[in-house]
């Protein structure tokens, strides 16, 4: 076991996350120097990934520069009092960039490791510990926590932060190991080997930011055959426009998804809503006001007096439908490509669901089925997972997807219902124990927007790292 000689708190997860609130925890130690004449204790700030790729995580870690981020460079700063610091960054690797730009996820995850850099240069007088390992298990014995990892070495700390990031939804997982099954859609090479000169058809499950991320694999390596894009909700992206969005404009005001036209109209249906819905985004297009507009104003409470007990799951599903909308935004190159793929009759969308049960091995592919049983196409000779990672800390079905967020809970140290409310501010789970990152808040996209949590954590967890060592010091 690793015995503590420093006040120290421990960061599972070198992702965005991870690698942001190490930085933050930085910054606030040296904060609470400067302002506090009492020497403080020496601070450990460990950081343990499995991957040893210390900055990326899962999104920012490929090769090739076909995938893009969906926000542009203007959103991308962690550091809420310098939030021009990606754009400058961005600029010293091309001259000719710019605010507004999408950077490739390759070059974001070069950004993240140059900063952690940057940081650790910075603060020599905090240790950073960098290990390479998989947690298997965390305890706690009312005074601090150990964390386990698979080499069977225990690590004291004050505290801790799971931010373990997108977990595997674990759909279809029955085919993650079939040759032309695609987990992820980030396998350029495999789609070049199976695909190129092969017309048969490809399908692609679910409709959001994986989806596009196939697509741009297979523009890429110059596929030609029919492309089908599935989902039940056939939610697709939409086109975002940075500079619409940098403009100083008031709030929008809905005009036409009210209760006093729902009522006129009686639009108490699912469908009825999603029209309306439509008709006040087309009408604020050209009121000079974006899709983002209209759905960040949206207040289900407020149209909830239109409905009644018995229609009222209409005016969920239209909450749901928009708040997955909110989460499909796409730089407009890659909606441009959309546009493209289904002017030209390659891409075609569908609105059903696809189990395993609907899927069949075929020679040299698959055969597949819609939700009535008719064939989405006369063969599909690969099948890409869109639906591979989850975004939130359950399934659709209720289960925990996080292995440590499961582990916690079975030991009590938190309960569900608190790690979800907590996780959205920051604040901990329990006594020394946080939770932060996209996988906690699936409300929410940019990184701007997760700013706040991850200062509010790191701050919280310094302060509760430093009056633990100090209030149970013990000889190491």
């Amino acid at each position: 076991m690793r015995t503590q000689d420093t006040a120290t708190t421990t960061i599972i997860g070198a992702g965005f996350t991870g690698i942001s609130v190490a930085i933050e925890q930085a910054r606030t130690y040296h904060r609470l120097q400067q302002q506090n004449p009492v020497r403080l204790p020496p601070l450990t700030i460990r950081i343990i990934d499995k991957s040893g790729d210390f900055g990326t995580g899962l999104p920012y870690s490929h090769d090739s520069d076909i995938f893009l981020l969906n926000q542009p460079a203007y959103a991308m700063s962690p550091f809420a009092d310098d939030p021009d610091h990606f754009t400058r960054w961005l600029q010293t690797q091309d001259s000719n960039a710019t605010q507004d730009d999408f950077a490739s996820r390759k070059q974001y995850g070069q950004y993240l490791r140059d900063i952690f850099n940057q940081a650790v240069t910075d603060h020599p007088d905090i240790r950073f510990e960098c290990i390479t390992a998989e947690v298997t298990s965390i305890d706690h014995n009312t005074v601090r926590f150990s964390v386990s990892t698979a080499d069977k070495t225990k690590y004291n700390t004050n505290t801790l932060i799971i931010a373990d990031g997108h977990q595997p939804s674990g759909f279809l997982q029955e085919y993650a190991r079939h040759p032309r099954f695609f987990d992820t859609p980030y396998d350029i090479e495999k789609a070049r080997t199976l695909l190129t000169g092969n017309t048969q058809g490809v399908l692609i499950i679910g409709t959001g930011q994986s989806a596009i991320d196939a697509l741009a694999v297979l523009d890429h390596i110059g596929y030609q055959g029919p492309i089908h894009a599935v989902s039940r909700n056939l939610v697709t992206p939409w086109k975002f426009e940075p500079a619409l969005y940098r403009q100083d404009i008031a709030p929008y005001e809905f005009k036409i998804l009210t209760p006093e036209t729902i009522y006129a109209q009686n639009a108490q249906t699912e469908t009825a809503l999603k029209s309306l819905l439509s008709a006040e985004i087309r009408g604020a297009e050209h009121s000079g006001y974006g899709i983002a507009h209209v759905l960040t104003a949206y207040n289900e409470t407020a149209l909830q007096s239109a409905f009644t007990a018995d229609n009222i799951d209409a005016l969920r599903s239209l909450s749901a439908h928009i708040k997955a909308l909110y989460s499909n935004p796409t730089p407009p190159q890659r909606f441009a490509l959309l546009q493209k793929l289904q002017a030209s009759g390659q891409l075609h969308y569908s609105r059903t669901g696809v189990s395993a049960a609907q899927i069949t091995d075929a020679a040299d592919g698959f055969h597949v089925n819609d939700d009535t049983a008719a064939p989405i196409a006369p063969k599909i000779s690969a099948i890409f997972n869109g639906a591979s990672c989850a975004r939130c800390i359950c399934d659709h079905v209720g289960e925990i997807l996080s292995p440590l967020l499961r582990d916690a809970f079975a030991k009590g140290l938190a309960a569900p219902a608190d790690c979800a409310k907590a996780a959205l501010a920051g604040e901990q789970i329990t006594s020394g124990l946080y939770i932060n990152g996209p996988a906690t808040n699936s409300e929410r996209w940019g990184v701007e927007t997760f700013r706040k949590d991850n200062q509010t954590t790191a701050r919280n967890a310094v302060l509760r790292t430093l009056q633990n060592f100090l209030t149970n010091v013990q000889p190491t």
